[in-house]
């Protein structure tokens, strides 16, 4: 407050000194005059700070105004952007995912792969002879065989989880 009375310490010191002019009655009209003509002359003289400054803070505004409005384009830009970001970042996960699946299915095939064959060459060399030499049935090492075939398919499942959840970990604990 004592900050605007400083800036307009003229000001009222000029408008002090008319009105003790017009309070005087000893004092010359050729006096009132002059204090008159000086007080007029600073009000034009304010009058037209007064204007220059309200034309610059008009325009201020104004440019305020615009620089909120482009703000808030902006940010309506951003916000779409981190939209389509998201949406990018699931798709990428998504496709991440189907790729970790799609590998850890593919090595989950070859270990079964791997089982089967060494299963076929155990049940050829070792458990044939043994089905042979004690059953006169040609069809059980036939079945025996049929029933090695369906539990590859679990076996697939089961080998198949397990890599999933140890590459799951191994995800998780990279930065």
């Amino acid at each position: 407050m004592t900050k605007k009375l400083n800036v307009f310490h003229k000001e009222a010191s000029i408008l002090e000194k008319v009105k003790q002019d017009i309070g005087d009655e000893s004092i010359s009209k050729e006096t009132l005059e002059k204090s008159y003509q000086d007080l007029a002359s600073h009000y034009e003289k304010l009058l037209k700070e007064t204007k220059v400054l309200t034309s610059v803070s008009d325009r201020l505004h104004t440019k305020l105004n615009d620089a909120n409005q482009q703000l808030n384009i902006q940010k309506n830009e951003i916000g779409e952007v981190n939209e389509e970001l998201q949406l990018n970042n699931q798709v990428l996960q998504d496709t991440i995912n189907m790729l970790m699946k799609a590998k850890v299915g593919q090595k989950a095939s070859s270990i079964v792969l791997l089982i089967a064959i060494v299963l076929f060459i155990f049940s050829e060399w070792f458990i044939e002879p043994i089905i042979e030499e004690n059953t006169t049935s040609e069809y059980t090492g036939l079945f025996l065989k049929g029933i090695i075939a369906l539990l590859l398919k679990p076996i697939d499942i089961v080998i198949e989880r397990f890599l999933m959840r140890r590459a799951m970990r191994n995800v998780n604990k990279q930065p």
